[in-house]
């Protein structure tokens, strides 16, 4: 097969050749004709472009993750998916449905051919709170789902007839879909687990017989989470709070409690959330969102906010969240500025730096440094400042030591007595004194 020459700034190539320099300027090349980062369908000869195993052959070598790589170019995680543009998502997944004739599937959502948000995300920032299912949002946005989706009332209903018939209780292995119709991945996501279903559904529950030692994890666990919910307050919790040793003498790992929660037949998440705690499934972060309406995801974020709330700021009203730096500069990213603090008719741009740590801290902004992720982020942070200052725009990088040691309080303080000192409206502005 003959080799194809792609076009590199004023040369000509083999693809076969490329450099990870040369990706970075083919890339650049593609957005500027295109508007978007290529995904692995539109990586041809044909837009000028190699393949996606030579793409991914020279990040390899270069010891670059291909997550990592897109970030450099602005393509985000869709959990950073601004609720502003939710529209703007819905317009885009219309689009993409209308291509295919048929609705996209919650699977297809979460591909990088159409990086759109989760089927979780849509449902949950819909305007129409009936909208509770995937199924819902199909309908809302005005087509019909392309297969059957159980409601809590139909799986009640075929459970109930299946113990009546065979005259037992339905167990784990009697629920899949050539036995029953349906599998466990709908009855967690309709109840949660197996035991919250029986009780819901009102099927007899299974008599579990919990061993000792899973019983002390799961008491060990309760202990833990009920002195943090006493010393902090907080309405979350994470594993790297359980695994501190701030709230207990004695630590076990997350994989010690996950296992023996499993083993006992109960939901770690569930239990966690029985006791007041939010808990986040997918790793280490606090993500929750706040009564206000706004979207935590990291402590330091909740910390920053909660002064900001005491202090008076309200959130829509005194300050946004996650406003995109192309609403007020000219780039084509989808870069994201954490906190905009409106102090009368002027703006004050925040960002959380959470992720550098106290020594990348002194001198991140000319260091490079050993952590990928680190890297990956310190650029960004120094992209956001160069946009910032571009637009002359007040701005303050706020550090985990800055929330740890209090020091945000003084940034905070000082917004809220110019708002004072200004003789601002303090109702509309939303400041105590």
């Amino acid at each position: 097969m003959p080799a194809v020459c792609l076009r590199v700034g004023d040369k000509m190539i083999d693809s076969t050749e490329i450099t990870y320099e040369d990706l970075i300027i083919l890339y650049r090349q593609f957005i500027d004709s295109h508007g978007h980062v290529p995904i692995t369908k539109e990586c041809t000869g044909e837009n000028n472009m190699p393949q996606q195993r030579i793409i991914n052959r020279v990040l390899k070598a270069n010891h670059v993750t291909y997550k990592g790589f897109l970030g450099m170019f602005g393509k985000k995680s869709r959990a950073r998916a601004s609720v502003s543009d939710y529209m703007v998502f819905v317009e885009e997944f219309k689009a993409y449905s209308d291509k295919l004739g048929r609705p996209l599937t919650s699977i297809e959502l979460t591909s990088d051919e159409y990086n759109l948000p989760n089927c979780t995300w849509f449902i949950s920032y819909c305007p129409d709170k009936s909208v509770k299912t995937y199924a819902d949002f199909v309908r809302w946005c005005g087509y019909e789902p392309c297969k059957k989706v159980w409601t809590k009332e139909e799986v009640a209903d075929v459970l109930l007839r299946f113990e009546a018939t065979h005259g037992r209780n339905v167990v784990r292995e009697d629920i899949t879909t050539p036995n029953i119709g349906f599998s466990m991945i709908v009855i967690n996501r309709l109840f949660g687990s197996l035991e919250e279903m029986r009780l819901e559904c009102g099927l007899r529950p299974l008599k579990m017989r919990i061993g000792k030692q899973a019983q002390y994890y799961i008491d060990h666990l309760t202990d833990v989470v009920l002195a943090y919910k006493a010393a902090t307050g907080k309405p979350y919790i994470s594993w790297a709070d359980i695994e501190s040793g701030r709230y207990s003498d004695v630590v076990h790992n997350h994989k010690t409690y996950s296992k023996h929660f499993s083993n006992a037949g109960l939901n770690l998440f569930a239990h966690v959330k029985s006791l007041g705690c939010m808990m986040n499934e997918g790793g280490f972060s606090n993500t929750c969102v706040l009564d206000s309406g706004e979207l935590i995801r990291s402590t330091l974020e909740y910390e920053f906010t909660e002064y900001l709330n005491q202090r008076g700021f309200v959130y829509g009203v005194d300050y946004r969240r996650d406003i995109r730096y192309r609403d007020f500069v000219e780039v084509d990213s989808k870069i994201d500025c954490d906190y905009v603090i409106s102090i009368g008719d002027k703006q004050v741009f925040i960002e959380v730096a959470g992720v550098l740590d106290s020594v990348d801290r002194k001198n991140w902004a000319s260091s490079k440094l050993r952590d990928e992720k680190h890297e990956n982020y310190r650029r960004t942070l120094l992209t956001k400042r160069r946009l910032l200052e571009s637009i002359g725009a007040e701005y303050h990088f706020v550090f985990r030591e800055d929330i740890v040691t209090g020091k945000h309080k003084g940034l905070i303080d000082s917004l809220a007595d110019r708002c004072l000192a200004g003789n601002l409206s303090l109702q509309a502005q939303g400041v105590k004194s």
